[in-house]
């Protein structure tokens, strides 16, 4: 899959135009807006909260913003987009996709490999967090920085459902994730970042039981832990799994079984595609191109023969 990480222009923090905002009328031109809109946002700030079903089966709260605050928060991202990032963050960057986290890891010839996610990573990232960053890191005013927070943040965190909340997280929380990429070095491993999904591997082993404690103790004292349920090592003969992409122990990289498994499922039903309502019809349909696509994303070579016959069907 081609990336565009390396066409799009970046700059140091310190050159970014959110960089020690004084006042609310710079921000409005910068990001669009009429003079004075932000005096009046906060009757603007409301979300449309849901839940979607996790692959555990638990629920996750969504807030989605409203359009108008939806339009301000992508602006405010591809503000923060622009800022220089390390090559370990995969999540939140323009360019870079879920298939660059396994990648990086094929890249350095990875034999060992612990991944680990973080518990709750969002509900727990704070207001005051993004406060702090904004008004200490990108040294902003104290009312700018209160206001961007106020547009950044439902019920004092990140929502889920905002289009800047990737980004935002890492940079509220970015010394904790500093902290862990130093630890990475440390215990010679590579290291990146995909949301609230660690991943160390190296090409020699190392020390896991210390590495999980270290990385314990450094999540706690900034308010996070790990999801114990989630932890999972691999050795060097194993295949290893880094957010629906696998490094098999070849180093190539393929596509995981539950995806292969899925569309298994969704081509066996074409069987009594004839006899389905219109209805469902065109959701089998669009269900099935899109985990195609999904996977022929991570490998070229896999079903080129059903996905033109998927595309060929008549709803």
């Amino acid at each position: 899959m081609k990336t565009k990480a390396s066409k799009i222009k970046k700059y140091p923090l310190e050159k970014s135009p959110l960089y020690k905002l004084s006042n609310l009328r710079k921000i409005e031109r910068i990001i669009g807006l009429n003079k004075y809109e932000l005096d009046k946002i906060s009757k603007h700030i409301t979300y449309n909260v849901f839940n979607i079903k996790k692959k555990d089966g638990r629920d996750r709260p969504v807030a989605a913003p409203n359009p108008y605050l939806k339009k301000i928060q992508r602006s405010l991202y591809n503000l923060l987009s622009r800022i220089e990032k390390p090559d370990w963050l995969i999540s939140g960057t323009k360019g870079k996709c879920y298939i660059d986290n396994a990648k990086f890891h094929q890249t350095n010839q990875s034999q060992y490999a612990l991944t680990l996610d973080i518990k709750d990573f969002y509900p727990n990232c704070t207001r005051k967090n993004v406060f702090m960053f904004l008004s200490g890191t990108m040294k902003m005013s104290d009312d700018v920085a209160g206001t961007l927070a106020d547009i950044l943040t439902y019920n004092s965190g990140i929502p889920v459902g905002s289009p800047a909340s990737q980004l935002l997280a890492f940079f509220a929380y970015k010394g904790m994730f500093e902290g862990l990429s130093s630890l990475a070095y440390r215990y010679g491993c590579v290291f990146t970042v995909y949301v609230d999904d660690l991943a160390f591997s190296s090409k020699t082993p190392f020390n896991t039981k210390a590495l999980i404690n270290d990385v314990v103790f450094i999540l706690k004292i900034n308010g996070h832990s790990i999801k114990r349920c989630k932890k999972r090592y691999y050795s060097k003969n194993e295949d290893k799994l880094f957010t629906g992409v696998v490094l098999v122990s070849d180093n190539s990289i393929t596509v995981p079984n539950n995806l292969r498994l899925k569309i298994k499922n969704d081509k066996d039903q074409l069987i009594d595609f004839a006899e389905m309502p219109k209805q469902d019809k065109e959701k089998l349909k669009r269900r099935l191109q899109g985990r195609i696509v999904s996977a022929r994303n991570i490998d070229s070579t896999v079903y080129p023969e059903l996905i033109r016959a998927v595309k060929a069907i008549e709803t």
